[in-house]
């Protein structure tokens, strides 16, 4: 059980693949900007990549993952891990969209909001498990 599960795994290569997102798009903004063409959205959607794709999710990930050793015991809820990466992948995805409303898909442009609901459903998960552990045990 003190094993890294699935979903935990899943949550980590979610991070990875944020953050190699976010150092491709910090090049292109570098780029344009050096060119004379800055691209603010591009930017913003750099930093929703790092904090949110790569911050959050790596602390979502360790909180699981601390959760069940430093307890010694399993989470009370392991399934809310699978859930808190689906949470985390749409809010990932709809912050970054925020690009291609701006390069002409304005039609994505209403659910660029439910990005933020989705995060805080993925720390909601966590922070579930977090009180259930904390929780003095039933007799």
């Amino acid at each position: 059980m003190l094993s890294r599960s699935p979903a935990e795994s899943r949550i980590f290569r979610l991070a990875v693949a944020a953050l190699t997102a976010a150092t491709a798009g910090a090049l292109a903004a570098t780029l344009a900007a050096l060119a004379g063409r800055p691209a603010p959205v591009l930017t913003d959607a750099v930093r929703h990549l790092v904090t949110v794709g790569f911050l959050t999710a790596v602390v979502v990930a360790m909180a699981f993952r601390l959760l069940v050793v430093l307890e010694g015991r399993p989470l009370a809820w392991p399934r809310l891990r699978a859930l808190a990466f689906w949470a985390l992948l749409g809010g990932v995805l709809l912050r970054t969209a925020e690009v291609l409303v701006a390069w002409g898909l304005p039609g994505l442009a209403p659910w660029v909001p439910l990005s933020g609901l989705l995060v805080w459903a993925a720390l909601a998960c966590v922070a579930a498990n977090l009180v259930a552990a904390v929780a003095p045990p039933r007799r």
